[in-house]
């Protein structure tokens, strides 16, 4: 995100949930708007790295939260090819989304 960081994500956001894998290990920690609902939570060892962050924007600070999932798409295409050894998945859970991908 223009290279703010999650702690924008985090502040304009109404939840967010991050999963780190790192130091051996693979480590949680979710927020209910910015703050913290429980303490950084260390899981099962790893040798996989890399970080997942999904998030909520908040309806209350943003004219629509509603995104276009091609143009994220072609963004983080675009991000990845840029950043040698970056690799980002985005998975739309919107329920319209599963509709269209589970019909015949």
């Amino acid at each position: 995100l223009h290279g703010v960081g999650v702690s924008v994500v985090n502040a304009l956001s109404t939840k967010v949930s991050v999963e780190i894998k790192t130091d051996g290990y693979r480590w949680t920690q979710d927020y209910k708007l910015g703050v913290p609902t429980a303490a950084l939570e260390r899981h099962e060892a790893t040798d996989e790295t890399g970080t997942s962050v999904t998030f909520w924007a908040d309806g209350d600070i943003f004219e629509t939260t509603e995104y276009s999932f091609e143009t994220l798409s072609r963004r983080f295409q675009e991000m990845a090819f840029l950043n040698k050894g970056l690799t980002i998945k985005l998975t739309d859970e919107r329920e319209s989304a599963k509709a269209v991908a589970g019909a015949d």
